[in-house]
């Protein structure tokens, strides 16, 4: 990371979506909605983090693994790699792929790669040269031998997420979770555009033939009539 690069904390982020006139948070951060912010939370507790209810995480894990938003190879899905000790615990980790939502809130930083230093000889060799350059103590330099700052509309999810609440194709769609307790939760697509013209073609269909009956009727008086 090269001193030019921004410090991606909270201020930075904020200013770039006020200058695109959006929120200062992702609309997708959200388990629920985004499956790079799920991949990234649960893989955030293999570095302390907390760990999602097991039973909640399988669920999440089926449910994106269904949907057309998984990543389709390894080399697209996020991840972390690196050297581990003799426990299976991460020694350097490097963070691919990742949602810059949960980087900060785990880490305080923005961003969608974050590799640490391989060892206290190459953190030793970086904090001298980050005191020659008066670097703030903002700066992740300190902490970290690589971040790639990432403000959440260059996420490649962003797009296509967005592109799936707006297009036509789902009708005015809406996701529902029907909860059975004990049971099970039941999730499907509430079309309201779909349903609000089944309603009227319903309408009518009934109110034909209520004209038609209406019809006949006064046909029928006529007839006697004459």
């Amino acid at each position: 990371m090269t001193s030019n690069v921004p410090i991606p904390d909270f201020e930075w982020y904020a200013g770039i979506s006020s200058a695109r006139g959006l929120s200062p948070r992702c609309r997708f951060a959200s388990v629920e909605r985004c499956p790079r912010y799920w991949q990234s939370l649960s893989l955030l507790s293999e570095l302390g983090s907390t760990k999602l209810d097991p039973k909640r995480e399988e669920d999440l894990r089926r449910r994106w693994e269904r949907s057309e938003y998984w990543p389709p190879t390894a080399e697209y899905a996020t991840a972390i790699f690196g050297p581990k000790d003799k426990y299976d615990q991460w020694k350097a980790p490097s963070l691919s792929k990742f949602c810059p939502e949960t980087t900060y809130d785990r880490f305080r930083y923005f961003a969608s790669e974050m590799s640490e230093y391989a060892d206290e000889i190459d953190r030793a060799h970086a904090h001298e040269s980050l005191a020659k350059e008066r670097a703030p103590s903002s700066d992740p330099r300190w902490e970290w031998a690589h971040v790639r700052p990432m403000h959440y509309t260059e996420c490649p999810y962003y797009s296509l997420l967005s592109a799936g609440c707006s297009r036509s194709g789902d009708n005015g769609a809406a996701d529902v979770t029907l909860k059975i307790p004990l049971v099970a939760d039941i999730r499907f697509k509430l079309r309201f555009r779909e349903l609000w013209e089944q309603m009227k073609a319903l309408v009518q269909r009934v109110r034909h033939r209520l004209l038609s009956q209406h019809a006949n009727k006064k046909h029928g008086h006529s007839m006697r009539e004459k």
